[in-house]
C-alpha cells in the first residue's frame, strides 16, 4: 500500500493542498474504462513499456530513448538514502528518539522517516524566529531517558 499511496512522513506546511490525482475516483473510473487494447501498445520497444502505454503517451516522443526498459527496484537506493537517518542528533537531542535504539535500527522505512524528521528539525531551527525551538531542543536533551527508538506510535 505504501507504494500505491506514498506520503511524506512530515505533512506539508504550505497552503497548497496535497493531492493524488491518479487515485481520484473520476480518474480511476476513466482509466479502468479503457479497453484493454488501448492500455497496451505493441509498438513500444519492451514488454514493460508496452504495459505502460498510457503513461508513455503522456511524454514527448523524444523521451522514449531514455525511459527505463524494465521495472526498476529502488531497494538499494532507499537503503542508501536511509542511512542518513541512523544519526539524528536533533531528534535525539529533542528526546524524540533513543540514540541506542536508533543505532541498531535497520528498517529503511523507519530510517527514512527519521531522516525526514531530522531534515524538518534542521530547517525549522534555521528559520528566523525559531530560537525557542533551539532552546526547547537543548532542554529536552538534558531530560532525555531511554525509550524505544520512536517514542510515539512506534
Amino acid at each position: 500500500m505504501d507504494a500505491l499511496v506514498a506520503r511524506e512522513a512530515i505533512p506539508p506546511v504550505g497552503t497548497v493542498p496535497e493531492a493524488s490525482p491518479f487515485l481520484h475516483p473520476t480518474f480511476l473510473a476513466a482509466a479502468l474504462a479503457l479497453p484493454l487494447g488501448q492500455r497496451y501498445r505493441p509498438a513500444l520497444p519492451t514488454p514493460y513499456l508496452r504495459c505502460k502505454a498510457q503513461a508513455v503517451r503522456l511524454l514527448p516522443a523524444s523521451a522514449l530513448p531514455v525511459l527505463p526498459r524494465r521495472k526498476q527496484y529502488f531497494k538499494t537506493a532507499l537503503a542508501d538514502a536511509s542511512t542518513t537517518g541512523r544519526t539524528a542528533p536533533r531528534c535525539t537531542a529533542a528526546g524524540l528518539l533513543d540514540p541506542v535504539a536508533l543505532a541498531v535500527e535497520t528498517d529503511p522505512a523507519v530510517l527514512l522517516v527519521v531522516a525526514a524528521l531530522e531534515r524538518w528539525l534542521t530547517r525549522a531551527e534555521t528559520r528566523p524566529g525559531n530560537a525557542a525551538l533551539t532552546r526547547a531542543t537543548d532542554g529536552a536533551a538534558r531530560h532525555r531517558h531511554s525509550t524505544p527508538a520512536v517514542r510515539a506510535g512506534g
